[in-house]
């Protein structure tokens, strides 16, 4: 297990691992289980950041300060996923005309666009949460919205590229028990951070489901790109669960 977490931190952040570490299909696929401690730990950063930030910055400052924290500590991972998915979706009209583009390593009008807008939406709905939750909120988001990556792994087929494809290597597939135990970490931890971001997990199997439904007809299953996208739309809209909570219900 503590070879599976490294490579885990390994594969989805900037942070240095023993050398001995050895990132292979097997071992990423075995790491997939860790991806909520990961979010931690990459939410802690983030919202450490924004901390350290508030105190001498105003609140738009500190978010942008936190925004960039994260793209620095994954290596804008994610974002790139989440990039190549809106010129490949938005580019294609066939699955494999979408799976194509996506394999492309330059940046599209989409990808531009599409990521250009997600940040500037993440970074709206930052200075517009509550002073009182955001710090647990950065948290939480980057830690349920890792959720979602592991649940389309389980549900979907991976979609073959071809070995010219510049994809990544990507998680294969999750065992029902190695599902359970993420689940639960993602739970426990939000709970630790707070017990009213339980409520998150009432919506999100209607969460997964329209991943599942979406890349199944644009795709025919997941890539590592539509991964990485899921985890950035599930932080947007965890971030206006959020507001809307603190604002409306709590």
């Amino acid at each position: 297990m503590i070879q599976a977490f490294f490579s885990a931190l390994s594969f989805y952040t900037r942070l240095p691992v023993p050398k001995s570490i050895h990132l292979d299909e097997q071992s990423l696929n075995k790491a997939t289980v860790f991806l909520p401690l990961i979010g931690l730990i990459v939410g802690g950063v983030c919202a450490g950041c924004y901390f350290a930030a508030s105190l001498v910055f105003p609140k738009a400052v500190a978010a942008v300060i936190s925004l960039i924290a994260g793209v620095l500590f994954t290596g804008a991972f994610h974002e790139d996923g989440f990039s190549d998915t809106c010129d490949g979706l938005g580019g294609g009209f066939t699955i494999e005309d979408k799976l194509n583009i996506m394999k492309d390593s330059r940046v599209g009008a989409y990808g531009l666009v599409g990521t250009l807008l997600l940040i500037l939406l993440k970074f709206a709905l930052l200075t517009e949460t509550p002073s009182n939750i955001i710090i647990p909120a950065i948290m939480v988001i980057h830690v349920i919205s890792r959720l979602t990556p592991v649940y389309l792994i389980f549900f979907l087929d991976y979609v073959r590229l071809d070995q010219k494809s510049k994809a990544k290597p990507v998680s294969r597939g999750i065992s029902l028990g190695g599902l359970i135990i993420a689940s639960s970490m993602a739970m426990v931890f939000s709970a630790l951070l707070n017990p009213y971001f339980l409520l998150f997990f009432t919506a999100f199997p209607l969460l997964v489901l329209f991943f599942v439904l979406f890349y199944k007809k644009q795709a025919g299953g997941y890539t590592g790109d539509l991964l990485g996208a899921s985890e950035q739309i599930s932080e947007a809209l965890l971030l206006g669960g959020v507001y809307i909570q603190w604002t409306f219900i709590v």
